[in-house]
């Protein structure tokens, strides 16, 4: 795996990475997974690599993971995402036209829509506009965690899920947590993972999102504060955080 210093590699199932020469060789829509399980990105409707980021327009760009078998997790599993990012803005809900006041949602890195998603999801809010990060999981009831965010400043954001709590961390730190024993006997949505999509997760109403997306990783375990904070070691010089 072509990696930072000293990150965890224990249980990695996906990594991908725009600056990664093995995961993005310069050309093409697909960034490689680094970890050799073909858990592959798929760039879609003109969304581009350039400079060691995705960038996506906020109007049809998005990515899109290979749906195999082993990211398919259930609410009785655990798992961890992680994900380098910024985002410039999510457009409001507007239907025929009309524009709503409902809060509308992007997907990071996440799985599935509204009932039975699960991932790291960013969010603007209609009240104010203001972005967030938004992770959780809808096994049965809805379960999120949110952290109000800057347009265009990047942040590293981690999620970690068990059958009975979930954590929410941002850029190395411990940011909030939720009791998930309550969905543990529900379900996710088994459709595919995907990136800056037009998916609702873990709730709320779905739009495209304008933003940047530098690496992504997902583990087949719960990551420790321990290892989440040295992931974001391995990367914050890199990004100036």
């Amino acid at each position: 795996i072509a990696r930072g210093p000293n990150i965890v590699t224990k249980d990695l199932v996906m990594a991908v990475d725009c600056d990664a020469v093995k995961s993005y060789p310069g050309s093409g829509t697909t960034l490689f997974d680094l970890t050799g399980n073909n858990n592959d990105v798929t760039l879609q409707n003109g969304a581009s690599i350039s400079n060691g980021k995705a960038s996506f327009d906020g109007t049809d760009d998005r990515a899109v993971v290979a749906d195999t078998t082993m990211l398919e997790y259930t609410p009785t599993d655990s798992f961890t995402v992680m994900a380098v990012f910024s985002c410039t803005t999510i457009a409001p809900l507007t239907i025929d036209g009309v524009q709503y006041s409902y809060d509308t949602n992007v997907t990071l890195l996440g799985r599935g829509s509204t009932s039975g998603a699960v991932g790291l999801g960013l969010r603007r809010k209609a009240s104010n506009g203001q972005l967030s990060i938004y992770a959780g999981s809808r096994g049965v009831s809805q379960i999120t965690n949110a952290y109000d965010i800057d347009a265009n400043r990047i942040y590293c954001t981690t999620f970690s899920y068990t059958p009975t709590i979930q954590k929410l961390y941002v850029n190395g730190e411990f940011q909030s947590s939720s009791d998930t024993s309550a969905g543990a006997g529900g379900s996710f949505d088994d459709t595919f993972w995907a990136i800056f999509y037009p998916r609702a997760v873990p709730g709320g109403n779905s739009k495209y999102g304008e933003g940047d997306f530098y690496l992504g990783r997902l583990y087949s375990r719960e990551l420790t504060a321990a290892e989440v904070k040295q992931n974001f070691n391995g990367i914050k010089n890199r990004f100036g955080l």
